[in-house]
């Protein structure tokens, strides 16, 4: 049987890495380690961008008749389904001192969680990706916690935020660390 389109999003939002520039790190706790995304303008922006016009299509076609009454019922839902992908949904990494991790994703009051037992001597990888773009270009530095998947960081530009990152994540977790270098395919 073929993987339904809501597998696809539960996978994606439960493996895809976290954008540190985008998220919160709450370490306050000895016996949790949780990276958060947090909605920001960015995002809301980004959301708008789907949103303004599915809403814009909806409301032009109740005043039309003919062909333009289906263009919404085909083009609206994926349209909205990106709004609230890029505007609602909160990521979260959750790693315990006892040797659990979590993945979660939430939207609204809908909440999707996975548990995974760590290592309990592994290796946090760290690399960079150089990514061209059309003013240019950037480095884009990783981490991950090797042999896991889903749990993977990455920040544009900011090496030494990455690396900050790593070194608290290795010290709660009691993990060694190993530098890749500069990666070209993963």
């Amino acid at each position: 049987m073929a993987p339904s389109i809501a597998h696809y999003f539960n996978s994606l939002l439960h493996n895809s890495d976290l954008d540190l520039s985008q998220s919160l790190v709450l370490n306050d706790n000895e016996s949790r380690f949780i990276v958060r995304s947090r909605i920001t303008p960015v995002r809301i922006a980004f959301s708008l961008l789907f949103a303004v016009p599915c809403l814009y299509m909806l409301f032009f076609s109740l005043r039309q008749q003919g062909f333009f009454l289906i263009l919404p019922v085909i083009f609206c839902p994926p349209l909205a389904i990106l709004s609230v992908l890029f505007g609602m949904v909160i990521q979260e990494k959750a790693l315990t001192s006892s040797g659990q991790g979590f993945k979660s994703w939430q939207v609204l009051n809908i909440r999707k969680e996975i548990a995974v037992a760590l290592e309990k001597e592994g290796v946090i990888v760290t690399y960079k990706k150089w990514s061209q773009g059309e003013g240019g270009g950037c480095y884009f530095y990783h981490a991950e916690i090797k042999d896991l998947e889903g749990f993977g960081f990455c920040i544009a530009r900011d090496e030494k935020m990455r690396d900050a990152f790593v070194e608290d994540l290795a010290a709660f977790l009691n993990y060694k660390m190993h530098d890749l270098g500069e990666t070209y395919e993963k």
